[in-house]
């Protein structure tokens, strides 16, 4: 008996470390795992308001409700609300592969999905799960030279493949998209067909701003995906919801609005050029921080943003700015090298403390920091508060695809850049605003206007469409109103995204007690 005790010791620590390996290893999964479980428990119910910040976020909700089972995973109608239609077409390369399947490895090919603010109605469409897109827009959207051909207009959509022997002899493949209309008559489909692909690389070499060319041969482009596509104005939207049957019984909806639905502006010319800012300052201004300062989420991109603030209130309070016109003429401790030096070097410390700071051999912080003072020291009072105001923030999300290659950090001012975007843009008056609000509440609520059982909204303010001046406005009346409507239930909770430009609150109004001490 005495010669047996040491194996049962031997098989009970055995039984003991094994237990320790699997409470280890199976926690620290767990923990791996906490945030994507505990951000993503409500999609499993139905009837929720998601708001994200840029319009390409929606994708991780969309499938995910998808897989939940909220939604089925293929057939589902698009009812998009908005003051574009984002229907671009995604970028193809070697770090894309969900082309035409479902994403089945997960966050992993839907991050793959995730280029642009314009492409994701594409990439959805492209894996299967919608077969109809309704692009409701607003009617200042009148104004886009030969986007809209009529109030109401259906197309037979197909996306498929292009392949081109135009780049050095070898083929290269784009994502093709063919269109015509529903009620065609002619014999030859291919014929009324209209059929582009996008190019980024040729229209940079031709100098052209818009990169979408037309294919010559219609048969070129071979097809994988078939859909309809339907544009409707605000108002003719809610005739067609009075006529009948402009959607079918039990067809599976997911409403999706995008907050510029409402006015779409240039935070770069109604917020820094209006100040007259002179915009090769934000150029260099936009160079050093590309190169300084990485934040990896939207909480540090707001810690960030509140060094940059106060370190520009303590330049307002110990330097002379001209409350004039541009002047050249600051307090001497200020325009030496030993003073600039001394605040560059604590202003460094600060950003290595909260490691905010790229992770690069080749930055001289010290440097990059003197050369964003002297720069916003060639400023004025009231130019320096409408910095403040607009504030540094990330490029993109860090859900972008490109996110890691180009984590660029820079002015709060969009991506609608003086001489360079063709967005057109629109300032809404208070009583525009009114009834556009009006009209969306008839169309949601009128009894032809199926319920969704998700409803995702885009705020669209990091990328500067979305006003900044009305957003707060925008979006609690629009959640009130997908409430009362009916479009979602009643008590539908809301949720924020986690990286939201600004958090819940948002962006506009952060910096209220920084502004009130600039006199």
């Amino acid at each position: 008996m005495a010669a047996t005790l040491p194996i049962v010791k031997i098989k009970k620590t055995v039984w003991i470390l094994l237990i320790i390996f699997i409470l280890y290893f199976g926690g620290l999964y767990i923990y791996r795992n906490h945030k994507v479980t505990n951000e993503n428990r409500w999609i499993r119910e139905a009837h929720k308001i998601v708001i994200v910040e840029e319009h390409h976020e929606v994708l991780k909700y969309w499938f995910e409700a998808a897989e939940s089972g909220i939604i089925p995973k293929s057939g589902n109608t698009l009812f998009h609300i908005d003051g574009h239609s984002d229907f671009a077409m995604p970028d193809v390369s070697a770090a894309y592969p969900p082309f035409f399947r479902w994403p089945t490895k997960g966050w992993k090919d839907i991050r793959y999905m995730m280029q642009r603010n314009d492409a994701f109605i594409q990439a959805a469409i492209m894996s299967g799960l919608f077969s109809r897109i309704i692009w409701v827009w607003p009617s200042w959207d009148i104004k886009s030279p030969g986007d809209h051909e009529a109030n109401y207009s259906r197309y037979h959509g197909e996306t498929g493949w292009f392949f081109d022997n135009r780049h050095n002899k070898m083929k290269k493949r784009f994502i093709c998209i063919c269109m015509y209309p529903f009620n065609h008559n002619s014999t030859n489909i291919n014929k009324d067909k209209e059929c582009m692909y996008m190019d980024e690389e040729r229209a940079h070499e031709e100098k052209e701003k818009d990169p979408s060319y037309g294919l010559e041969d219609s048969r070129t482009c071979q097809i994988e995906r078939y859909y309809t596509m339907e544009e409707v104005e605000e108002i003719e939207a809610l005739k067609n919801l009075s006529h009948g049957g402009f959607f079918e019984p039990n067809e599976s909806v997911l409403l999706d609005v995008d907050e510029d639905y409402f006015g779409c502006e240039s935070v770069a010319e109604s917020q820094l050029m209006n100040h007259q800012i002179p915009w090769n300052l934000i150029r260099k201004i936009d160079e050093y921080l590309a190169l300084l300062i990485c934040p990896k989420s939207a909480s540090q991109e707001i810690q960030a943003d509140r060094i940059f603030a106060n370190i520009i209130l303590f330049l307002v309070q110990n330097c002379d700015f001209s409350n004039g016109k541009h002047s050249t003429k600051y307090s001497k401790q200020c325009h030496t090298t030993s003073f600039l030096d001394k605040l560059s070097k604590s202003t460094v410390k600060k950003f290595e403390k909260k490691r905010l700071l790229c992770k690069s051999k080749y930055i001289k912080a010290k440097t990059s920091f003197r050369n964003i003072l002297k720069t916003i020291l060639k400023l004025t009072k009231s130019q320096v508060k409408a910095l403040i105001d607009v504030g540094f923030c990330m490029r993109t999300s860090p859900r972008t695809m490109t996110f890691n290659e180009m984590p660029f950090f820079q002015v709060c001012h969009g991506s609608n850049i003086p001489n360079e975007s063709m967005v057109i843009f629109h300032s809404s008056t208070q009583k525009e605003l009114d009834d556009r609000m009006h009209r969306l509440d008839k169309i949601l609520s009128h009894p032809g206007c199926p319920k969704s059982k998700l409803t995702t909204v885009c705020r669209s303010s990091r990328d500067g469409y979305t006003p900044r001046g009305q957003f707060k406005q925008i979006e609690k009346r629009l959640v009130k109103l997908l409430r009362t409507t009916g479009a979602v239930d009643k008590k539908s909770a809301v949720v924020y995204d986690e990286q939201l430009l600004g958090g819940p609150r948002g962006w506009p109004g952060r910096h209220l007690a920084i502004l009130n001490k600039i006199k």
